[in-house]
C-alpha cells in the first residue's frame, strides 16, 4: 500500500483562520477505523465548519427543526475510510451546548490534496437521525410492548390457573363418585349377605317341622 494511503494529513481552515490537521494513523484501505483523539475530533469539526452552510443545509433537509448556521457543531465520534481520498462518518450534534442538541449520522468525503492543498468536504449524505422526540417515541414504544407482554403474561397465567383448578375439581369429583360407588357396591353385598341368612333360617325351620311330624 502506498505510503501516501497509508498516511495522510489534510489541513483545514476554520472560520477563525486557525489550522487543524486530521492525522490518518497506520490504516488499511477499505475499513473504517476510529478516531479517538481529542484532536482529531476537533479537526473533524474544523472541517464541517468550514462547510457548516452545506453541514446545516443536509440536517435541515432531514429532521433538524429551526437548524440555523449561528448552531454549534459537536462531533461526538467519528472514523474514516482510506479510499481515494478520504470517507468520513461522523455522529454529529447540532444545536447550543446548553440546550438539547439534535443528533445525526453523517458521512462525507476529502478528496486527495492538489499540489499540496487540502481539499474541502464534499458528498454530504445523512446517515441516520436520532432526535428527543424519536427516543421519546422509541422509549413509549419500548413501554407498550413491555406493558402488551405483562398483559399477555398474566392472561396465560389466568388462564393456567384456571386449567389446573378445573383439573383439580374433576379429579376431586372422580374420587368422590368413585368412594360412592363402592359405598353402594358394599351396601349391595350386605343386603344380599342378609336375605341368604334368612332363606337359609326357613328352610331350616321347615326341615325341623316336618322331621317332628315323622316323629
Amino acid at each position: 500500500v502506498p505510503t501516501s494511503l497509508r498516511v495522510t494529513s489534510f489541513t483545514t481552515t476554520t472560520t477563525t483562520s486557525s489550522s487543524s490537521t486530521v492525522v490518518l494513523g497506520d490504516a488499511v484501505p477499505g475499513g473504517y477505523v476510529a478516531l479517538t483523539k481529542e484532536t482529531d475530533l476537533l479537526a473533524v469539526r474544523d472541517m464541517l465548519i468550514a462547510a457548516k452552510s452545506d453541514v446545516i443545509t443536509l440536517v435541515s433537509a432531514n429532521g433538524c427543526d429551526g437548524c440555523s448556521t449561528d448552531d454549534e457543531l459537536t462531533v461526538m465520534s467519528a472514523e474514516y475510510q482510506i479510499v481515494a481520498g478520504t470517507n468520513y462518518r461522523v455522529h454529529l450534534g447540532v444545536g447550543s451546548s446548553d440546550a438539547a442538541q439534535q443528533e445525526f449520522d453523517i458521512k462525507f468525503f476529502v478528496p486527495l490534496p492538489v499540489n499540496g492543498v487540502a481539499q474541502s468536504p464534499t458528498d454530504f449524505e445523512i446517515v441516520s437521525t436520532v432526535s428527543d422526540d424519536e427516543t421519546t417515541v422509541s422509549n413509549t414504544d419500548a413501554d407498550k410492548t413491555e406493558k402488551k407482554l405483562t398483559q399477555i403474561y398474566i392472561a396465560v397465567s389466568v388462564v393456567a390457573f384456571m386449567l389446573v383448578a378445573s383439573f383439580v375439581v374433576a379429579i376431586l369429583y372422580l374420587r368422590k363418585r368413585r368412594n360412592e360407588n363402592e359405598d353402594d357396591k358394599k351396601d349391595t353385598l350386605l343386603e344380599a349377605g342378609g336375605d341368604g341368612d334368612v332363606d337359609k333360617q326357613t328352610t331350616l325351620d321347615e326341615n325341623t317341622a316336618a322331621l317332628d311330624e315323622t316323629l
